[in-house]
């Protein structure tokens, strides 16, 4: 189902982040969402990304941060800047916190081909 698509979905997948119900694990899979709304945010979808920046993002090893990145490779770079980077301030902090931790925990070539690759899509 579509648990995004109502207030009441994006209140629970928040609620699970925030109790500790789920691990760092559902990172990559919430990323896909990451540009569902447009350029604006949808009501509740701020509290699911402040939970995962705050209780999920630290928790991240590598290959979730890898998996991160290539949900937000395939958006595409037109898509990336109409829904991330409009103005809306979370999901920027969002990219920012999974940016960090991947400089954090990636092998170094590995990450600076991922930065690189991100660099070339906002282009």
């Amino acid at each position: 189902g579509d648990y995004w698509g109502m207030k009441k979905g994006r209140v629970l997948v928040a609620r699970c982040i925030e109790r500790g119900l789920w691990g760092a694990e559902v990172v990559p899979e919430l990323m896909a969402f990451l540009g569902r709304g447009g350029g604006s945010l949808l009501e509740g979808e701020e509290r699911v990304w402040r939970g995962i920046i705050g209780h999920l993002v630290w928790r991240m090893g590598s290959d979730l941060v890898l998996r991160c990145m290539s949900v937000v490779l395939r958006m595409g770079g037109q898509e990336f800047k109409r829904t991330v980077l409009s103005g809306v301030g979370i999901r920027v902090e969002v990219m920012h916190a999974i940016l960090a931790r991947g400089n954090e925990v990636c092998e170094p070539a590995v990450w600076t081909g991922v930065e690189r690759e991100f660099q070339a899509m906002l282009k």
